[in-house]
C-alpha cells in the first residue's frame, strides 16, 4: 500500500487522536528523524497514544545508531535535512532494508512523490496530510 495524501485534509498540532485501528502489529517501534523540535512532541504522543515504541534518531542519526534502534519504521521530515532528500531516502532504504519508511516533506508534486517512492520510500505525506494520513501510512501493507 502506498500512501499518498488526499487533498483537503490537514494536521492540527493541538493534539493527538486516538485510532483504535491504527496499528495492526503490536507495539511497533518508530524511529523519528526530525529537526523542528516543535514538531517532535505532537509526533511522540501521537504514536504513542497509539501503541507504538518511540525513538528519537535525531536530526542526523548514522547508519549505526539506526541500525541499533532497528525500528519497525522510520518517519522523516525530508525537508529538515542537510542532504539532498532523495539521496537520504535512497541511504535510508540501504540502511535498514526491512523498515517502512514514512517521508514527509512540503512538496507534494506528482513527479516528487514518484520519485521519493523510486529510492525507497514506502509512503509520502505533502503538506495537507493529517494525522490520520500520518497514522494509516505507518501502517504495514495487509496481506492478500
Amino acid at each position: 500500500m502506498i500512501s499518498i495524501v488526499p487533498p483537503g485534509t490537514s494536521v492540527s498540532p493541538g493534539g493527538s487522536i486516538h485510532l483504535t485501528t491504527m496499528l495492526n502489529w503490536p507495539a511497533p517501534r518508530i524511529a523519528l528523524i526530525e529537526r523542528q523540535s516543535l514538531f517532535t512532541p505532537f509526533l511522540r504522543e501521537t504514536f504513542e497514544s497509539n501503541g507504538a515504541l518511540v525513538s528519537l534518531a535525531g536530526p542526523r542519526p548514522t547508519a549505526a545508531a539506526l541500525r541499533r534502534l532497528d525500528p519497525d519504521v522510520v518517519c522523516i521530515d525530508v525537508d529538515q535535512l542537510e542532504t539532498a532528500p532523495l539521496l537520504a531516502l535512497r541511504a535510508l532504504r540501504r540502511t535498514l532494508p526491512g523498515a517502512r519508511i514514512v517521508a514527509y516533506a512540503s512538496l507534494a508534486e506528482p513527479l516528487w512523490i514518484e520519485l521519493a517512492l523510486s529510492v525507497g520510500a514506502d509512503a509520502v505525506l505533502g503538506p495537507q496530510a493529517g494525522v490520520r494520513d500520518l497514522l494509516e501510512a505507518v501502517q504495514p501493507p495487509l496481506a492478500a
